[in-house]
């Protein structure tokens, strides 16, 4: 059984369906655009069990309202998180020619404002430190006279929370706000952004339908950068987009050498049926997108270390999440350096926000030591 994002909290309305012959059933419903509402279930007390039942039942009497999306937010949590995903977005309308999220998502839509607060609230009340803002296109966020920005003041008055960060986000709709809230000490929002690049190359990015040129980008990102202190900035890019000559790639690893980024998340084009770009000739063969990837892991990597290397010496904040059998822990820093605690400590760290002393490289890490007395 394969069902669509929009039906499967109606999966067992679905399991009577299935034949005993086995064939495959296929549930494909319209795609609304109106604004959606998630269920708000607790996630780390006796009342998640109690809630999720009632609203299973109500799901079953079919008395869901026809235009809400039901969606959870896909985070497991415990007693002992620390962060977790809050979902106010879904699908896409700026259609670039490899992606098939319009199709299989649906054009964007929003979530309903007062749903998210909600949930907002039930997750600091849970003891969430951490709130990392997603969706498909989170910049595009509107509910009548509610963006973004609106969703960040809000967070931000939530006693209790201690961080917000935003998880990805197209870099033609980043507010210039965030800039100013990122540069206060006092604002929740951390020196963090991860804009998609995909592409250094003019001629590649107008083939994908970007929304943007490479000088554009260029100019957001030192424009962040120069704005926002200890800002970390991490980016997406393609490999092996269809007719991606030699000369097009170069265009991207150059770029990406002079821009202040602290990493990369390096995809080779996959092409998907029912896009533009699954139709184009000049296909990239699969060791080329092979060989193109690893030189841009191999730069990324450099790019973190040089970052990392810039915080060394200083004491910074991490909110401590998990621990290995060994007894050693890992956290995160405000702007997105993970540390490993050089030392075993006796407590249990994890949900606690405390400052470390940057010691010494480790791979992609740093580890940390808390200050003696």
């Amino acid at each position: 059984m394969v069902i669509g994002s929009e039906e499967k909290m109606r999966i067992t309305d679905y399991l009577a369906q299935i034949n005993s012959q086995n064939t495959v059933l296929i549930v494909r419903p319209k795609i609304n655009k109106t604004t959606f509402t998630a269920p708000v279930i607790p996630r780390s007390s006796a009342l998640s069990n109690q809630k999720l039942q009632k609203q299973t039942k109500t799901i079953e009497r079919d008395v869901v309202a026809a235009n809400s999306t039901l969606q959870f937010s896909g985070t497991t949590t415990s007693h002992q998180s620390t962060r977790t995903s809050l979902k106010i977005q879904d699908g896409c309308d700026f259609m670039c020619t490899f992606c098939i999220i319009p199709f299989a998502r649906g054009r964007s839509r929003y979530r309903e404002f007062s749903n998210l607060q909600e949930e907002a609230r039930m997750l600091v009340q849970e003891g969430i430190q951490e709130i990392v803002i997603t969706g498909v296109n989170v910049g595009t966020y509107k509910t009548g006279k509610r963006t973004l920005v609106d969703v960040v003041d809000f967070l931000n008055t939530l006693p209790g929370l201690s961080r917000i960060r935003i998880s990805s986000i197209e870099p033609t709709t980043v507010p210039e706000i965030l800039f100013q809230y990122m540069s206060d000490a006092q604002h929740k929002l951390v020196p963090f952004f991860h804009l998609p690049l995909q592409s250094g190359s003019d001629i590649i990015l107008q083939k994908m339908k970007r929304r943007y040129s490479a000088a554009e980008y260029t100019d957001e990102i030192w424009r962040a950068f120069e704005s926002v202190p200890d800002l970390c900035l991490g980016t997406d890019v393609m490999v092996g987009f269809p007719e991606e000559s030699e000369t097009e790639f170069k265009s991207t690893l150059n770029l990406l050498k002079k821009l202040p980024l602290a990493y990369f998340h390096v995809f080779p084009f996959s092409a998907r049926n029912g896009t533009p770009a699954f139709k184009m000739k000049e296909q990239v063969p699969p060791i080329v997108k092979q060989q193109r990837g690893e030189k841009l892991r191999l730069l990324s990597t450099k790019k973190r270390r040089v970052f990392h290397q810039k915080f060394l010496g200083q004491s910074r904040e991490v909110l401590w999440e998990s621990m290995k059998p060994d007894g050693t822990i890992s956290g995160y820093t405000d702007n997105y350096i993970r540390v490993v605690l050089n030392e075993l400590y006796n407590s249990d760290l994890r949900n606690q926000l405390l400052p470390v002393q940057l010691k010494e490289l480790k791979g992609q890490t740093i580890l940390g030591k808390f200050e003696s007395g």
